[in-house]
């Protein structure tokens, strides 16, 4: 009876000692796992004309950017949030990291006709390395509008010039936006 007792004890004391610090943009979870996956989301749906014409317009004065009726839009984002596995990554990386999202995304693309653009916040973690590059920075338009949830710190929209649009929090996604890409619309 004894044994037990202590043996309770000392595991008690380990579980209560051995807190971890709460998931917060500051202090974000890095590592690929059940809780990630739940959040890693996608959603279709499908625009109407005028919903479309007022996206386009709306992307084009927010970002100050010129997108053409007949283009598909990709916009890749990145926000601070409460999961993501690139923050773990070690800093002389970073530069590779993000001209790889553009190269790979210029490499799916570059037989459609897509205007792509490469959104980021303020808070983002790489925030330093993306002011001196193609990225834009975010006016509050498109957190606001298009990816409200801070969950994950990284996603892409993919609108079709018929209205079919794919939304994507996660990741490791450029596998959807290939396939996306090739589908008919």
């Amino acid at each position: 009876m004894k044994y037990p007792l202590i043996a309770f004890v000392c595991i008690f004391t380990l579980v209560i000692s051995c807190k971890s610090k709460p998931l917060s943009k500051e202090n974000p979870h890095n590592k690929y796992g059940r809780s990630y996956a739940k959040k890693a989301t996608g959603f279709v749906g499908k625009l109407n004309n005028t919903q479309l014409d007022s996206v386009r317009i709306s992307l084009s004065q927010n970002l100050n950017v010129n997108i053409e009726k007949k283009q598909i839009i990709l916009l890749h984002y990145r926000q601070a949030a409460n999961f993501c596995i690139s923050y773990g990554m070690i800093e002389k990386f970073i530069q590779n990291f993000i001209n790889n999202t553009q190269n790979i995304s210029e490499r799916f693309t570059k037989n459609h006709n897509t205007k792509t653009l490469f959104v980021y916040t303020k808070d983002y973690y790489f925030e330093k390395y993306l002011s001196n590059t193609n990225w834009i920075l975010d006016n509050g338009f498109v957190q606001n509008s298009i990816f409200p949830d801070n969950e994950i710190c990284s996603g892409f929209i993919l609108i079709k010039t018929n209205g079919e649009f794919y939304k994507y929090y996660g990741e490791d996604y450029f596998s959807i936006i290939k396939r996306l890409l090739n589908t008919e619309n």
